[in-house]
């Protein structure tokens, strides 16, 4: 193969390197920040005071949830992270429902930790191994979603 071929195809490829990662990056919505709802679905007392939430994604593009946790007037919040082999998604419209532990407080409020489900954040990870570009490759934040506050 001659050396202009080779210096061709080198530069095609990069070529559609640098027009996918464009892609990539540009795909996300203008305002990032999810939007859920919560419900206050009922209290149980099967395990302690639990609260029963159901979260529905409002937003038009999925949404992975990281973590759920609870948040008390005195502003103290508990973080659960999930842990399970596969990402927990909700794609928009979709809902799930959540026990949270309150036991003896009064006003509390629901939390999720999400980031967006898209190609930019399934992405990310692998071009941050890349050894000129990765370096230079951020991943995006998680979000603190939190309901209003719930009486019992």
């Amino acid at each position: 193969m001659s050396v202009r071929r080779r210096i061709l195809l080198a530069t095609l490829a990069l070529g559609v390197v640098g027009t996918l990662v464009v892609l990539i990056w540009t795909s996300g919505p203008k305002d990032a920040t999810p939007k859920l709802s919560f419900v206050l679905v009922g209290y149980t007392n099967n395990v302690g005071r639990c609260g029963i939430v159901r979260v529905t994604n409002c937003g038009t593009s999925a949404v992975c949830l990281t973590a759920m946790g609870m948040a008390f007037e005195n502003e103290f919040t508990v973080k659960y992270p999930f842990h399970f082999p596969w990402p927990m998604v909700l794609k928009a419209g979709e809902s799930t429902t959540g026990g949270f532990t309150i036991e003896t407080n009064p006003r509390w409020r629901a939390c999720y930790w999400v980031k967006r489900d898209s190609w930019s954040n399934r992405f990310r990870p692998r071009l941050q191994k890349l050894p000129l570009i990765g370096s230079r490759i951020e991943l995006y934040d998680e979000y603190k979603i939190t309901s209003d506050w719930f009486t019992q």
